[in-house]
């Protein structure tokens, strides 16, 4: 079955979830696996469950935050 993540395209065993294609991801990059998986959305913007099926065809993004900017928010969001 074919995937695509962030505009990448991927063939993956059918049956897989969305916690392979994320590896599989990585794995094509060049990348080393995430410690803690990223956030995942499907192309309407909803957000997917690393345990959810695929079909052929899902369209899917990753949405990385800079470190800096989420300890940011959480400062800005805390009330004295």
């Amino acid at each position: 079955m074919r995937i695509t993540i962030n505009k990448t395209l991927l063939e993956l065993h059918n049956g897989a979830r969305v916690r392979d294609a994320v590896l599989k991801y990585y794995s094509h990059l060049g990348k080393s696996k995430p410690g803690r998986m990223p956030q995942v959305e499907d192309r309407f913007g909803n957000i997917v469950s690393v345990d959810g099926e695929l079909t052929d065809g899902n369209t899917l993004f990753i949405r990385i935050r800079n470190r800096k900017s989420v300890l940011l928010q959480k400062m800005v969001r805390k009330p004295f």
